[in-house]
């Protein structure tokens, strides 16, 4: 089925410095994700339930006015003003009267959501298909390229925040490679120092204390297929450097044996660092063995496009309509950062309906499945801000506890992760904003 963009009322603009999209994802009545509805912005578009000028998009929407908001462009800026609509304009969750719109701005008029982007969506039915849950140029970028890549034998390096998608691309690159061997992920971090080598390579009886019989390692089981080094960059430059023979000739031993083995894997690495940093990346001589092809995967943040169809894969999994969702449950998905991505989202939509069950899911449930009851940290759905920044109270130089999470990512969207601010917003040593971010799992 090849990918359409319904055509609206009004003339399109040829061409523009910088295309804006409007993307309706949500309307009250839809009954599955239906992204047709989607166009450039001309230089002046009127949106409402029955517009009076053009060029127009109508809603079908009884909670919209008739002329609800106007879209205007100029020059590389678009604006947004409301025309007095009855039920206010929204922004990111923050009723407005005029504001500048940026890319992955969520709008909402009445009980329909519009997203502003820079380029269409991807073609939805191509990567269901493929058992694929996104919508966003960048996620559609990111399989084809994949798909490309996969019957090569270059090196592959996913480079992303945790939960943004590092396993699944790499599987779905060993999937299409249509070698015999198996898929086999290692989670360096995960393991300590001192047998890091033991799991890897593995290791044949008497070699240490305790080695009773022969271990088969990962390089061993991913044999003629895949192995994936997860989290590559936690682990210190001396155990990097245990990589450099196998990835280099090919070939490994077992601890305790003198007779090297044949290494047929693929290597893949996944890591959350830059790889280039020179102070958390990777061994510059490992580096070069492992960047024939870099990746990098945008926060969830930056594609809000992929949110939905994520949140309508799981609901499909799970036998839950479409319909169980609310204009505010929805709101507050698409402006929710979503520190840890998209395992965050699914886990929440999962617990959202083992609390609520599966005919309404409602905002309360989602502010329980994030934090147990901690408030969600965007707007509320009816415009009020959310809560203010904490001042740094006296005395408080010796805080150990964590401050409460709403609190905690608010302070990161503010200084914009910078650690060295929180710690002084908080009052702490940036040792301990580490492990509160660790603790929270949001590095």
């Amino acid at each position: 089925m090849a990918h359409t963009t319904k055509v609206l009322r009004g003339r399109t603009p040829k061409s523009s410095l910088v295309d804006f999209f409007l993307i309706q994802l949500y309307t009250p009545e839809s009954s599955c994700l239906d992204l047709s509805t989607c166009r450039v912005i001309p230089n002046c578009l009127r949106v409402g339930r029955a517009p009076s000028a053009e060029p127009s998009l109508e809603l079908l929407d009884g909670a919209a006015s008739r002329n609800h908001f106007s879209l205007e462009r100029s020059g590389r800026r678009l604006y947004i003003e409301d025309l007095a609509s009855a039920n206010g304009t929204f922004v990111n969750g923050n009723e407005i009267q005029r504001a500048e719109l940026h890319a992955n701005d969520v709008i909402r008029a009445g009980g329909t959501l519009f997203l502003i982007t820079h380029s269409l969506p991807a073609d939805l039915d191509w990567l269901k298909r493929r058992g694929l849950a996104g919508a966003s140029s960048e996620f559609e970028e990111l399989i084809r390229l994949v798909q490309g890549l996969a019957g090569t034998q270059l090196s592959l390096l996913f480079c992303g925040k945790t939960g943004t998608g590092k396993e699944m691309l790499a599987r779905l690159a060993h999937d299409l490679s249509g070698v015999k061997g198996n898929f086999e992920g290692f989670n360096c971090a995960a393991i300590p120092p001192t047998l890091f080598e033991t799991h890897l390579f593995g290791s044949v009886e008497g070699a240490f204390s305790g080695a009773n019989r022969n271990a088969v390692g990962f390089f061993e089981k991913a044999a003629h297929g895949t192995l994936l080094l997860d989290e590559l960059g936690e682990v210190d430059a001396h155990l990097q450097s245990k990589l450099l023979r196998v990835l280099q000739e090919r070939e490994y031993f077992r601890v305790g044996e003198t007779e090297s083995l044949p290494a047929d894997v693929r290597v893949m690495v996944a890591t959350t660092k830059e790889p280039y940093d020179e102070e958390e990346g990777l061994r510059p001589d490992l580096l070069a063995r492992v960047e024939d092809c870099i990746l990098r995967i945008p926060p969830l943040s930056e594609r809000k496009l992929d949110i939905l169809p994520v949140v309508e894969l799981e609901l499909s999994k799970r036998g839950v309509s479409w319909r169980a969702l609310t204009p505010d449950f929805v709101e507050r998905l698409l402006c929710y950062s979503w520190p840890r991505n998209i395992r965050q989202l699914t886990k929440a939509i999962n617990r959202c309906i083992k609390l609520g069950g599966s005919s309404r899911l409602s905002c309360e449930e989602l502010d329980r499945a994030l934090d147990d009851g901690v408030p969600v940290a965007t707007s509320s759905p009816n415009g009020s801000p959310p809560p203010a920044l904490k001042p740094l109270r006296e005395g408080n130089s010796g805080r150990d506890s964590a401050p409460p999470l709403d609190e905690l990512i608010l302070a990161m969207e503010k200084f914009d992760g910078n650690v060295s601010a929180l710690a002084r917003h908080f009052g702490v040593h940036r040792r301990q904003v580490y492990r509160w971010l660790d603790r929270r799992g949001l590095r």
